[in-house]
């Protein structure tokens, strides 16, 4: 029958039986009710039941005050208000014992519109009553009965009656009540929309008394019979209205989504955000992509996405409905266009990651380092440090992780190499990541690296390997970039292999004064004062340079500082010019320390000579002062100031010697005494 037929029957009935009821009725007398009968049979109702599907329990109490007894059950009788005079054809009235426990025992008496005559029930058009005759036999007259009445299978009242004696009429009334005509309409085979209809526009129900009438009829209508009839009867709920229908009476989501589906028509996309704004939880819309609309895991993903699910509830859902690993969680949230930080929550909050497990997870599903940086930042709270020691460990490249520092952390050079350092990073690869990531050169890659803390046998290895710089370049290079002369010439010694005579070289080179150097010498390479010299002197210190560090760096005296020299190759003038710059000592205290040095005396009287400018008599008396034999002063006198006898002869005499000692040496060096002599000394 039309939707529209069957409102204006429903209506016509209405006029009727206000006209029958009169302007004052009362309210109707409340009946102990009986339980809800059990469903009729398939031949009773329009259609069998699904037991698979969702039903309601039938509640009870919805039919309180729906049946009122009259006269003579009831005396003086109350008629309700609104009764409903449609129901004859449905209706059935038992006389039966009471059953242990409540209901029905043996009937003694039925009656309904198909009865024979006399115990026919039918419709008393004037007083709106339904009315059957009973008979009982004599035996039953004072018997304890009970009475009942059924719509279409479904007992909507009873009461106990004491069996009088005679005809006994049977009248009651049947309110308009909306689970009876949902009872009656179902099972004369009207549709879910149109009983919905009835519901809405006769007794005014929502969508959701509305919903639940029809789930709990004796034949409850299906899922999709209900949700067709929520969007297609004057209630027009939309999609999520009925959704939310379903899930506050619980109807399973894969059976509300069958109804979205084929009764809304919507595709998987837009079942599962009507689902979602019913407030289904993102595992059951999982499951009714899964079952109703057949997606796998990936699509799924996808769609709960443009649902607006987070990625921690999508991976949780895909875990438990899917039954798939993380590497497959973690594929389909990505395939969905989850970016790398919320794949990372989900694997912090679903499957309890650490920094480190996820950013290798992240890694092999082929997030972008920038990705999976950004994600260990905002994610797992990272310093550029941590994040570069996780990064290194998930086996990222030293310039990809160089290239996040600077681009996710917004490190500069030195703070990347710093924190490449602390991941482990070795110098050379650090100082190749700096060059190719910041475009620096070699003055601040190094720069970069001693800020980082690299030590300095490191950064020569970098010079040696990276930029193929030979010692004296590379000496140069981290001299400028304040490495201590002791730091380089250890990294001269361990990284280029020089001994200490080119490391001297070298250093000086490098624009280190003799101090430095010959320090390094005693400190790196353990040299004692002797080799010192004479390593600084092959590396073209001059003398007095040598002889400040012998006296600054070894703490010589003098005389010490002397031997020193002497041993290194100095002549006896340039060790007696750098004792008398660098010790400030006379010559008296010179010519001691050159004498004590093993200077021969020809040496130090050429020192006399040359240095100080002394004459041959002035030469002779401070050689004498030194100690020097008279033979010793007599041959250096003649040797090195070329001068005759005679002139030696007054040097000796006026340097103190007696005239005999000088008449000896003079027969021993010449061989005999020249005429005049005696005249020179006063011979006697």
């Amino acid at each position: 029958m039309p939707r529209r037929s069957l409102v204006r029957l429903l209506a016509a009935g209405s006029l009727l039986l206000a006209a029958a009821c009169g302007d004052n009725p009362v309210a109707p007398t409340e009946l102990r009710l009986a339980p809800p009968a059990e469903r009729p049979s398939a031949d009773v109702v329009a259609g069998p039941a699904t037991p698979s599907l969702f039903s309601l329990p039938f509640d009870a109490s919805v039919l309180t005050g729906a049946l009122t007894f009259s006269a003579p059950v009831i005396t003086p009788p109350r008629r309700p208000m609104s009764v409903d005079v449609s129901l004859l054809a449905q209706l059935t009235v038992k006389v039966c014992t009471p059953a242990t426990g409540g209901g029905c025992g043996s009937v003694l008496a039925s009656f309904t519109a198909a009865s024979p005559t006399n115990t026919r029930l039918r419709l008393d058009q004037r007083t709106a009553e339904y009315l059957a005759v009973w008979q009982p036999l004599a035996q039953q007259v004072g018997a304890t009965t009970r009475l009942s009445v059924e719509v279409s299978g479904l007992e909507i009242g009873s009461m106990p009656y004491v069996v009088g004696s005679g005809s006994i009429p049977l009248k009651f009334w049947v309110s308009n009540n909306a689970a009876i005509r949902v009872r009656a309409l179902r099972a004369r085979g009207f549709t879910a929309t149109q009983i919905a209809d009835v519901l809405a526009r006769e007794f005014g129900l929502n969508a959701q008394m509305v919903a639940t009438r029809l789930f709990s009829d004796l034949a409850p209508f299906t899922p999709t019979q209900v949700a067709t009839a929520l969007r297609l009867s004057a209630l027009r709920a939309s999609d999520v209205q009925a959704m939310t229908v379903f899930n506050t009476l619980g109807v399973p989501v894969v059976q509300a989504g069958t109804a979205l589906r084929d009764a809304y028509g919507l595709a998987a996309d837009a079942g599962a955000t009507a689902l979602k704004g019913a407030g289904y939880a993102v595992g059951e819309v999982t499951s009714a992509l899964h079952t109703v609309y057949g997606l796998g895991a990936d699509a799924a993903a996808t769609v709960l996405k443009g649902a607006g699910y987070a990625a921690a509830e999508v991976a949780g859902a895909l875990q438990t409905v899917y039954s798939i690993g993380q590497t497959a969680v973690v594929a389909a949230l990505k395939g969905a266009g989850y970016v790398a930080g919320e794949v990372a929550g989900a694997l912090q909050t679903v499957y309890g990651l650490g920094a480190d497990a996820a950013a290798a997870v992240l890694k092999g599903a082929g997030y972008a380092i920038g990705e999976v940086t950004d994600a260990l930042r905002t994610v797992y709270n990272l310093t550029a440090g941590a994040a570069a020691t996780v990064l290194k460990g998930a086996g990222y490249l030293v310039n990809e992780v160089a290239g996040v520092m600077q681009t996710v952390y917004g490190l500069g050079a030195t703070a990347a190499a710093t924190v490449l350092r602390g991941a482990g990073y070795a110098a050379a690869e650090v100082a190749g990541a700096l060059r190719t990531v910041y475009s620096i050169g070699q003055t601040a890659v190094i720069a970069a690296l001693r800020g980082a803390g690299f030590l300095v046998n490191e950064v020569a290895g970098v010079l040696q390997t990276v930029y193929g710089l030979g010692a004296d370049a590379a000496a140069v290079v981290l001299k400028g970039a304040g490495f201590v002369v002791n730091e380089i010439a250890g990294a001269l010694q361990s990284v280029y292999g020089l001994g200490a005579d080119a490391a001297a070289t070298v250093l000086k080179g490098a624009g280190f004064v003799v101090n430095e150097v010959a320090g390094a010498l005693q400190t790196v390479y353990g040299l004692g004062a002797d080799a010192a010299a004479t390593v600084l002197k092959g590396a073209g210190f001059v003398v007095s340079e040598v002889a400040g560090a012998l006296r600054t760096v070894y703490g010589l005296g003098a005389d010490a500082a002397a031997v020193v020299l002497k041993g290194a190759g100095y002549a006896a003038a340039e060790v007696a010019g750098a004792l008398r710059t660098v010790y400030s000592i006379g010559q008296t205290a010179v010519i001691a320390a050159l004498k004590l040095a093993g200077f021969a005396i020809n040496e130090v009287a050429g020192v006399l000579q040359d240095v100080y400018g002394l004459g041959a008599d002035a030469a002779a008396t401070v050689l004498k002062g030194a100690g020097y034999t008279i033979a010793e002063v007599a041959g250096a006198l003649k040797t090195v100031y070329s001068i005759g006898q005679a002139a030696v002869a007054a040097a000796l005499k006026g340097a103190g010697w007696a005239v005999g000692e000088v008449q000896a040496v003079l027969q021993d060096i010449y061989g005999a005494i020249e005429d005049g002599i005696c005249a020179i000394l006063g011979c006697i």
